[in-house]
């Protein structure tokens, strides 16, 4: 797991603290499960996917209402929302 902290990400730049986390699992529950048991969050923010296969399934995001204990926000894109998400601003080694 590495600890990533953007200062070119949107919220970053209004002063928001961003903290996001690379974390290896079988599954986005299993890596989910593992970050869960080594730290404690007061906030979680995940990203519902809107093509099965292509993220958190419903199945992951009511795991996550029922397990994480911590204030979570799920969002979902709208359906005629066409933007993607890139790497192309993060530096480092992945």
């Amino acid at each position: 797991m590495e600890r990533r902290r953007s200062s070119t990400s949107a919220p970053a730049a209004e002063g928001v603290p961003v903290d996001a986390r690379v974390s290896r699992g079988r599954t986005y529950r299993d890596a989910f499960q593992r970050l869960l048991a080594q730290e404690r969050f007061a906030r979680v923010i995940v990203s519902a996917a809107d093509k099965p296969r292509q993220g958190l399934s419903d199945d992951d995001l009511a795991w996550l209402l029922r397990n994480v204990a911590a204030e979570l926000l799920i969002l979902r894109p709208a359906p005629d929302d066409a933007r993607r998400i890139s790497t192309g601003g993060l530096g480092g080694h992945f």
